[in-house]
């Protein structure tokens, strides 16, 4: 269900619900607070939820853009890394006509580097990991563990089936004026 994390004049952070929610709830929950200005700052993948950050003022995605942001994700992948924690470094290409992203071997026009580092949770078949982004590319979490044969659980794009896409924006922490902001939300699929 969507709801408000955090509030100020400038911005606003909000749980997305799944994909068969956000589409009606996200807006529901604006005009029930009264906000009809608010813009995306974070773009999730439309099959993920979790905590995103929306602006509100006209001059915060100017005042937002110098700031450093952690961004964190919990997902449930297919198989387990050999390492229980570590670093994934690849070139990814996005396909605008299929809206698919993939690895390639050599810079070139449209590839970009995407870097991300991981910490397993719990591990077995299907193992839950912590990931947290130094770079924000189309699909990345997905093409990045699929490339390594651990497609997201649910991902049938990637290779990870039908279903649910086990994939949720967890955490967001960043410093704004003298104050540090952390938000953290559990996956609605991960029972508490």
């Amino acid at each position: 269900m969507a709801e408000i994390l955090y509030r100020n004049k400038d911005f606003i952070i909000i749980n997305k619900p799944g994909p068969a929610d956000s589409e009606r709830e996200v807006p529901a929950l604006l005009e029930k607070e009264g906000i009809h200005s608010a813009k995306c700052f974070h773009r999730l993948d439309r099959e993920v939820g979790g905590v995103m950050l929306l602006t509100l003022s006209p001059d915060a995605p100017k005042k937002l853009e110098g700031v450093s942001f952690t961004k964190e994700y919990t997902a449930e992948i297919i198989g387990c890394p050999t390492e229980k924690s570590g670093e994934m470094t690849d070139l990814l290409y996005h396909d605008r006509r299929t809206n698919k992203t993939f690895t390639v071997k050599k810079k070139r026009a449209g590839v970009k580097e995407a870097k991300l580092f991981y910490d397993v949770i719990s591990e077995g078949e299907k193992s839950l990991v912590r990931v947290r982004l130094v770079t924000g590319r189309t699909h990345q979490i997905r093409v990045q563990f699929a490339s390594r044969g651990m497609p997201v659980s649910g991902d049938g794009r990637y290779g990870g089936g039908k279903g649910v896409l086990k994939l949720f924006s967890s955490s967001l922490s960043f410093e704004w004026e003298g104050e540090t902001v952390h938000i953290e939300k559990t996956p609605y699929w991960i029972e508490t």
